[in-house]
C-alpha cells in the first residue's frame, strides 16, 4: 500500500510494487537475479525450476503441452475467465487472467560429457492485479497498472544478458506498440508474455541467440470452450490454433538479441504435428454415395461411437 497515494493525483498509484528475490542453489539463472510479484510469473519459475527438459523435447512433444498447462494452472489460481467464454469457472480470482502464455528454449550441448538438454522459461503477459481506472469507485487505483508495467521493464532492463531495451524507453513510450498513431494497444517494452523467458534465457552472444532460441506464445483463449477438456496434440487443435506470431514489440527484442523471428513463428514445426485421425463414423460417411447408406446402419453407428 502507498501510504503517500494521493487520488486526485492521476500519475499516483494506490500501491508499490514490492518484489521478491528467489535465489537457487545451484544458480537456476545466469546473470542478474530477477524479482517476482506476480502469482502467474511465480508459477512459470516453478514450472521452469523442473526442468531441463529432456534431448528430444520439441514444440509438439514438450513445450507447446507444457505452456498449455501453464495456461490452465493460471486459470486457477487467479484472474477472472473471459465473459464470452463458453463456460462459467468454477473459481476466479481477482483482475484478468493474461492474454498470452510463453515458453522459450534452446538445446544446451556440455562440450565435456557431450550430453544435451533443454533449457526452457515460461512467462505470460501482465495481468493479475485489478486496475481500476474509474475515479467514482472505491476500487480506484490510480496509476497502479503503469507502475505495475514499469517494475516489469525495470526488471528486463536490469537482467538482460543482451542489449533489448534501453534505460529510458519506457519513459519515452519507444515500444513499437507504444504508438498511437498506429493504432497500437498501448502495450510498453516488458508487459508481453515474453518478458522474464527473453530475461532469464536469451544469452549475451548474439550468435547464440540466432542458431540456438526458440519460442511458441499462447493466447489464453485456447481455454474458451471447456474448463477442464482433454489436451489435444492435433494440428488442428484448439492449442494450435491459437499460437501467435510476435507482437511488434517483441520482434523488435529479438532482433536486438540476434534471435531469429522465424523460431517463434506460430506455425513453426506444425508439419509435424499429429494429424486428427477420423472417428469410425466419419470414415463410414465418406462411403456414402448420393445418400445411399441405409438409416438403420447409420443409425448403428451412432449406437456404438
Amino acid at each position: 500500500m502507498n501510504r503517500d497515494w494521493k487520488k486526485e493525483d492521476e500519475t499516483s498509484s494506490k500501491f508499490i510494487v514490492s518484489g521478491w528475490f528467489y535465489r537457487h542453489t545451484p544458480r537456476a539463472v545466469l546473470g542478474p537475479v530477477p524479482q517476482w510479484w506476480c502469482p502467474f510469473d511465480l508459477l512459470g519459475l516453478f514450472l521452469s525450476l523442473l526442468g531441463p527438459a529432456p534431448a528430444s523435447a520439441d514444440k509438439n512433444n514438450f513445450y507447446l503441452p507444457l505452456t498449455a498447462v501453464y495456461g490452465r494452472w493460471c486459470s486457477r489460481i487467479a484472474g477472472a475467465a473471459d465473459e464470452k467464454w463458453k463456460w462459467k469457472p468454477s473459481i476466479e480470482g481477482e483482475g484478468e487472467l493474461p492474454f498470452v502464455f510463453q515458453c522459450t528454449w534452446y538445446l544446451q550441448v556440455d562440450k565435456s560429457t557431450r550430453q544435451h538438454w533443454g533449457q526452457y522459461f515460461l512467462g505470460a503477459s501482465n495481468a493479475g492485479d485489478k486496475f481500476e481506472t474509474n475515479v467514482k469507485l472505491d476500487t480506484y487505483t490510480g496509476a497502479w497498472r503503469e507502475r505495475a508495467q514499469e517494475a516489469r521493464f525495470d526488471m528486463l532492463f536490469r537482467c538482460q544478458k543482451v542489449p533489448m531495451v534501453q534505460v529510458n524507453d519506457f519513459k519515452n513510450k519507444t515500444a513499437p506498440n507504444m504508438d498511437k498513431k498506429a493504432d497500437r494497444n498501448m502495450v510498453p517494452y516488458g508487459n508481453c508474455a515474453e518478458t522474464y523467458p527473453f530475461a532469464i534465457r536469451f544469452l549475451a552472444d548474439k550468435k547464440q541467440n540466432q542458431t540456438s532460441m526458440t519460442g511458441l506464445a499462447l493466447k489464453s483463449k485456447f481455454m474458451e470452450k471447456a474448463e477442464y477438456p482433454d489436451y489435444e496434440e492435433y494440428s488442428t487443435s484448439d492449442v494450435w490454433k491459437n499460437l501467435m506470431a510476435p507482437c511488434a514489440n517483441c520482434k523488435v527484442l529479438l532482433q536486438n538479441a540476434g534471435a531469429l523471428e522465424s523460431q517463434f513463428a506460430a506455425n513453426l514445426d506444425k508439419a509435424k504435428a499429429p494429424k486428427r485421425p477420423k472417428s469410425m463414423l466419419e470414415g463410414e460417411e465418406l462411403l456414402v454415395e448420393n445418400g445411399s447408406l441405409k438409416k438403420e446402419k447409420h443409425q448403428a453407428l451412432l449406437a456404438v461411437s
